[in-house]
């Protein structure tokens, strides 16, 4: 529940802009582009599945070994037009002067043949059928290339950069008042963003989303877009993880099967910050530590509540011998557009750990640790519009060595935040029950769904205010 004193403008909304509309407006090259694309993504997705079938047969007959070959010459054909395509419209964003966009589509498009081995494994280790969804957003729409163990496939449709910022802007700013009119801006953009490959992503069967997101799409909580046609939210359909260039290193690690954890929070007001009552609850429901005559906690561990939670006892934790799965943090964070100097985490003892000391000291080592949890809001972002202009603090804990970081995308609710993080690790379970994708789902739901109730009857927790702005980056297993 890190709590945020300043909140900062997301998005400077053009008042001449409608971003009602979800239908990008293209060039007839574009066009012809985008519906080039789009039969060879369903061609692919198609072949895809022929051969997964035929190649899971235990005695194949001569005729399934001739089909096998016809399917896999046709995949290759069809491969031949996915890299045309791709450098089609690599050639598109370079004429519109977006040549790191054009880069970075060449670069990702050159990784395939790892990337599925790796979404390979993950689905061997998992069960769930994940795929990778890269966006990428130009001046008239957005080129979309999905990974998948099979191979992949892109499309080129939905909405320019512009339109999707604005309804970006609209979303948040919906999802502060708390009201039912988040739905608008929410299904234009599931309408924008998932509609175009959601037929492909249907054919594959995916089950776990790893979103690789630029700019002002990391500010977006995918959880809470939601289909007009079936009236169910994106969590309703997926899980969804978000993909870092800092996680590639530990991506397929499994979890410990038995997880222990160190919670840290403040709860009272200091150094000019508001209280957090909630924090010592949620601190012992999570973990239940050897003081503890009745324990509630999930999972074993220790506790640093306040004045414990010291700088000290920190670099201890990190440098110590005991070593925990899990670290749980539950603090304010104060995130100051601008410079790793002024963006900061509040220690119990009214200390402030910058960003900038966090990224630059070679002491904080967080490998070995699952999970780092950052019950805060905006820690998985950085301080600008585009989100680059700060690293995220937990992009920067991903490259400290921890597998994953569950973060926040806004200023969250103290007493909300304490169930939905007990509903999370109650739900992966101390000796492991689901992967950590599927448990923040179930948590998720758990709030969207009414399964678990506020005790102040004011606070509606099926709003997606109190269980949207949960991301859960790297690691997912």
């Amino acid at each position: 529940m890190l709590k945020e004193q300043e909140q900062f403008e997301f998005v400077r909304r053009d008042p001449r802009s409608d971003p009602r509309s979800t239908r990008a407006t293209l060039s007839a090259t574009e066009q012809r582009l985008a519906d080039r694309l789009e039969e060879n993504a369903l061609a692919l997705t198609a072949l895809y599945s022929e051969l997964e079938v035929i190649e899971k047969l235990k005695a194949p007959t001569a005729e399934d070994q001739r089909k096998r070959q016809q399917a896999r010459e046709r995949l290759a054909m069809e491969s031949e037009r996915f890299d045309r395509g791709i450098k089609d419209v690599e050639h598109q964003l370079a004429d519109e002067k977006r040549e790191d966009r054009a880069k970075g589509l060449a670069e990702l498009s050159k990784s395939v043949g790892t990337l599925s081995e790796t979404l390979a494994d993950l689905h061997d280790a998992s069960g769930a059928r994940p795929a990778v969804v890269y966006f990428l957003p130009s001046e008239n729409a957005t080129t979309f290339l999905v990974s998948t163990k099979d191979g992949a496939f892109a499309v080129h449709g939905g909405l320019g950069e512009k339109r999707l910022n604005d309804l970006i802007g609209a979303l948040r700013q919906a999802i502060m008042r708390r009201d039912a009119s988040y739905r608008e801006a929410a299904g234009q953009l599931y309408a924008a963003l998932i509609k175009p490959i959601e037929p492909q992503l249907n054919m594959t069967h995916a089950g776990t989303l790893m979103l690789y997101l630029v700019d002002a799409l990391r500010y977006l909580p995918y959880a809470a877009l939601y289909d007009a046609a079936d009236g169910k939210h994106l969590v309703e359909k997926y899980s969804i993880s978000i993909y870092t260039a800092a996680a590639q290193g530990t991506l397929k690690q499994q979890s410990n099967l038995k997880w222990s954890a160190t919670a840290l929070g403040v709860s009272k007001a200091t150094s000019g910050f508001d209280a957090l009552p909630s924090v010592t609850q949620e601190l012992s429901r999570v973990v239940r530590a050897p003081q503890d005559q009745s324990p509630m906690g999930i999972l074993t561990g220790s506790r640093y509540l306040n004045e414990a939670f010291t700088r000290q006892h920190l670099m201890v934790l990190l440098d110590g011998e005991k070593r925990y799965s899990v670290m749980h943090v539950a603090t304010h964070f104060k995130l100051t557009p601008g410079g790793g100097e002024e963006s900061f985490l509040l220690l119990g003892d009214g200390e402030e750990l910058t960003l900038t000391q966090i990224r630059t000291d070679q002491g904080i080592k967080l490998r070995g640790y699952d999970l780092i949890t950052l019950s805060a809001c905006e820690t998985a972002v950085g301080g600008g519009n585009k989100g680059v202009e700060v690293e995220g603090l937990g992009v920067i804990l991903q490259y400290k060595g921890a597998k994953s970081v569950l973060a926040t995308l806004w200023k969250v609710q103290d007493a909300g935040t304490a169930l939905f993080m007990e509903e999370f690790y109650r739900a992966r379970g101390e000796e492991r029950k689901m992967t950590k994708a599927e448990a923040l789902r179930e948590a998720q739901l758990a709030l969207l769904q009414g399964r678990v109730k506020a005790d102040n009857q004011k606070i509606d927790l099926t709003h997606p205010y109190y269980w949207a702005p949960f991301v859960l980056m790297g690691n997912w297993l």
